[in-house]
């Protein structure tokens, strides 16, 4: 039996392959995380979705930017498939 793709401790969440998770300002995103190429995403409803092909500088302009939800609704969602984890 494989491990649970989500261990919850404290504020922190820990992903598939080990990527922390960190708690964003965000009515509809509730944590980030980036490793490699990959974007996970946990939202406010409980989902778990990773985005591939996200670059190091889109997570970085995504963390900065004014409204995380509508930069991700804008930027991401309709640039790279999203698959749930």
């Amino acid at each position: 039996m494989s491990a649970p793709l989500v261990n919850r401790t404290g504020d922190m969440t820990t992903g598939r392959g080990g990527v922390q998770l960190t708690p964003v300002k965000s009515s509809n995103i509730a944590k980030l995380g980036w490793n490699d190429g990959v974007l996970h995403v946990e939202f406010s409803n409980g989902g778990l979705f990773s985005y591939s092909g996200v670059t190091s500088q889109m997570y970085d302009e995504l963390l900065k930017a004014k409204s995380i939800g509508a930069h991700f609704a804008k930027h991401v969602r309709p640039k790279h498939k999203g698959t749930k984890l």
